[in-house]
């Protein structure tokens, strides 16, 4: 039988691995106890909570979703059926796969350049990087989180990989870029939005002579104060997309003629970096409480 949640604003999805959310989610939890809103974190798969007894649900920390991303898919339409899903059903749809990245670029985004694998596929790694002339490249899934069957592609580990990546493109798709060098010097932007505004952004970089910037895999994170040409092209993307978010993140890096590229566009569960921006939680926060008082007032 479902366990009824008290009447509740806000639920906060998380994974079971992380309970009581991230460190970044905690700070918006604390920001919206503080308005005296009822919020709570629950893990997105527990069949004992019911997200009808909440008003609005926001898609956090569930980063366990990618290997079963159609179970995951199943759930947020069923939550987006009985209360307020944000980001919207719409968006962590397209999201979950970064296929998503093909409309960005038909849209007149600049994307790293990508070769794309379906699944089943055959595909042959070495080609591919001779016919781009890419001497270094990563591959990885289109479906993929915490830098998860990401490998960095040289001439010496190619057979390797080419051998791991094919048995695994037997039933995933995949996507091949070239090796952004950028990465180990400049590392990866990646600019927060809240609703629709840009709030901040930081810089990632990854351990010396890895390409990783997670900061588990030994990546540091700082804060960055951005151009506002820098500014102007993450708005572009976000743009781009054509959904309406309450939050999104877009990352980007330097190309080898030294401009800015989409590497990824983060609305279904990215980390918002709220510990390198605190006032980001409050500003987040407020949204929420001005969309739950003019909930209440029209419903």
């Amino acid at each position: 039988m479902t366990e009824r949640v008290d009447e509740m604003d806000i639920g906060l999805a998380t994974s079971a691995a992380l309970p009581l959310l991230d460190d970044d989610s905690r700070l918006l939890l604390y920001a919206l106890q503080k308005r005296n809103i009822d919020a709570q974190p629950l893990i997105w798969d527990d069949p004992a909570v019911d997200w009808g007894d909440m008003e609005m649900c926001l898609v956090r920390s569930t980063w366990d979703y990618t290997p079963r991303k159609d179970q995951f898919l199943a759930w947020a339409q069923q939550v987006a059926e009985v209360t307020q899903l944000w980001n919207p059903f719409e968006v962590i749809r397209w999201n979950t796969d970064k296929v998503y990245l093909q409309d960005l670029e038909a849209r007149g985004v600049r994307i790293v350049p990508t070769r794309w694998v379906a699944a089943g596929e055959p595909f042959d790694l070495a080609a591919v990087m001779a016919s781009n002339q890419w001497e270094q490249a990563v591959i990885k899934p289109t479906v993929s989180a915490n830098g998860n069957d990401t490998h960095w592609v040289t001439p010496e580990n190619m057979a390797d990989v080419q051998a791991q990546m094919a048995l695994l493109a037997q039933t995933r798709s995949l996507m091949i870029q070239p090796f952004i060098q950028s990465i180990t010097t400049v590392g990866e932007y990646s600019f927060v939005f809240v609703d629709g505004a840009f709030t901040h952004a930081v810089v990632k970089k990854p351990q010396s002579g890895q390409f990783k910037v997670h900061e588990h895999l030994g990546g540091t994170t700082r804060r960055y104060q951005p151009m506002a040409e820098e500014i102007a092209f993450a708005e572009s993307v976000l743009d781009a997309a054509g959904f309406e978010t309450l939050y999104g993140r877009v990352d980007m890096v330097v190309d080898d003629k030294n401009r800015l590229c989409v590497s990824e566009l983060e609305v279904v569960e990215p980390s918002l970096y709220l510990v390198h921006a605190p006032e980001t939680a409050d500003i987040l926060a407020d949204v929420l409480q001005m969309r739950l008082q003019t909930d209440a007032i029209l419903g």
